[in-house]
């Protein structure tokens, strides 16, 4: 019998196989193999790294920025929404400072040459790298100085300058500044400058001049030249009250004695083409044998008075005299004179004689001379300066009765003569205060004018 044949059907498959039949045929047997259908398989989960990248250059005391989101990408992203990332920084420089919002920013306050460790966290999703960093040191500073008109001074008048306030700093981008050092040259007498840049003091003379101002930044030295002006205090100008004998020596001999007597030449009176300021060309002169003379003196020596000259004394040796007055005896009541290179004063109540320090009048040169009487306070001047002062303790001499007074030479016994020139002789019988007498000496106007 024949075999007949068979169709197996599983599932959708199929397959065949061969057999033999009885009667020795082959007959071919096709099958279906069943499928076996897989399940729905699961996504890969998202996942982050950080890029290798190279991270910009920044340079100290320059602001610097970077945005370390632009290192951050997403694994196995298929458009799925994605975790908030909070990013932290750690080994930064000084100055630089990270958010968690992903900046690097601020201005590196020192150079850096080194590692920074850049962390991503996202849920339960972190990365981390170390990125090299590299923060150039800033340019070096130097400095210039300002060329500027410098504050003025005064003479004798306290005075202070900052000279840090002419230094420019070059490469300046506000980094920490060294220690500048500073001197100075050609400072008038009386002024000083500290290594700080202090110029200060009070300056004796008046100035107006050159000086070279210098200031040194790590071993380098920056100089430059500017003027200063010490303007001369001149002090107060005193009245004309009080002031009882006045000889301007101005070249005209019927008026010299116009605001008070009229003095006789002991000798013959004349005039030298010299004064000790413009607004006169004449003064008296005086050869060693002439003075000028007045038949009463004006002072009582028992109160307070001021005498004064100008002087340009061709010799000091020995004593020259300026002023002199006698009592009606023909003793001494005082002398005003040059003993060799001292200010001299001489008083016969006590015969108390008082001389400055040595070195103080000079020979061939105008000078303003000045004694003041202050109750028992002697003091005398020169230029406007007071260069010696003492308190008497022996009696004063007071009389009602005057010889004379006397300028240019002594009158008892006709000796001590001056020797030179004379100009502005007065007698005051008040005290003039140590800015007045300056304000004679310094103006540069003469004796003032009723």
């Amino acid at each position: 019998m024949k075999l007949t044949k068979l169709a197996l059907i599983v599932a959708c498959a199929t397959s065949s196989l061969s057999a033999s039949a009885l009667d020795g045929t082959q007959n071919i047997i096709r099958t279906q193999a069943p499928v076996i259908l897989a399940s729905p398989s699961t996504p890969t989960a998202l996942g982050i790294s950080l890029k290798d990248l190279t991270l910009p250059s920044g340079k100290a005391y320059q602001t610097f920025s970077f945005d370390v989101k632009s290192l951050l990408q997403w694994t196995n992203d298929r458009g799925q929404s994605k975790p908030i990332v909070a990013w932290s920084v750690s080994g930064l420089p000084a100055g630089l400072q990270s958010t968690t919002e992903g900046v690097i920013s601020g201005t590196p306050t020192t150079s850096f040459d080194g590692q920074i460790i850049i962390t991503a966290n996202a849920d339960s999703l972190n990365a981390s790298q170390a990125y090299a960093l590299h923060i150039i040191p800033e340019d070096p500073l130097s400095i210039s100085l300002k060329i500027v008109a410098l504050t003025e001074a005064t003479e004798t008048v306290p005075y202070s300058f900052n000279a840090t306030t002419l230094v420019e700093w070059v490469n300046d981008v506000g980094q920490p500044k060294p220690t500048v050092t500073w001197s100075a040259t050609g400072l008038p007498a009386g002024l000083t400058i500290s290594t700080s840049g202090i110029v200060s003091g009070t300056p004796q003379v008046s100035f107006n001049g050159p000086i070279t101002l210098s200031a040194t930044l790590d071993g380098t030295t920056v100089s430059a030249n500017y003027n200063l002006k010490v303007n001369a205090d001149i002090g107060d100008k005193p009245s004309f009250a009080d002031t009882q004998v006045l000889y301007r020596f101005n070249g005209n001999s019927s008026k010299e004695g116009a605001w008070a007597v009229t003095p006789t030449a002991r000798g013959s009176l004349s005039y030298a083409a010299t004064s000790p300021y413009a607004s006169s060309t004449q003064s008296a002169s005086f050869t060693g044998s002439q003075g000028f003379y007045n038949a009463m003196g004006p002072i009582n020596g028992s109160g307070n008075y001021t005498l004064g000259a100008w002087i340009k004394p061709s010799s000091i040796s020995g004593n020259k005299t300026i002023i002199n007055q006698r009592d009606a005896d023909n003793g001494a009541q005082f002398s005003f004179y040059v003993s060799a290179s001292t200010l001299a004063f001489y008083d016969g109540g006590g015969a108390i004689e008082f001389t400055s320090a040595p070195s103080v009048i000079t020979a061939n040169e105008w000078q303003h001379v000045a004694i003041t009487k202050e109750g028992a306070t002697i003091r005398l001047y020169r230029n406007g300066v007071k260069v010696a002062e003492k308190v008497r303790t022996a009696g004063i001499h007071s009389v009602s009765q005057y010889n004379g007074l006397a300028i240019g030479f002594d009158q008892r016994d006709l000796v001590n003569y001056f020797s030179g020139n004379m100009k502005d002789v007065f007698v005051a019988s008040k005290l003039m205060t140590d800015r007045q007498i300056k304000w004679l000496a310094k103006s540069g106007e003469g004796y003032p004018t009723p």
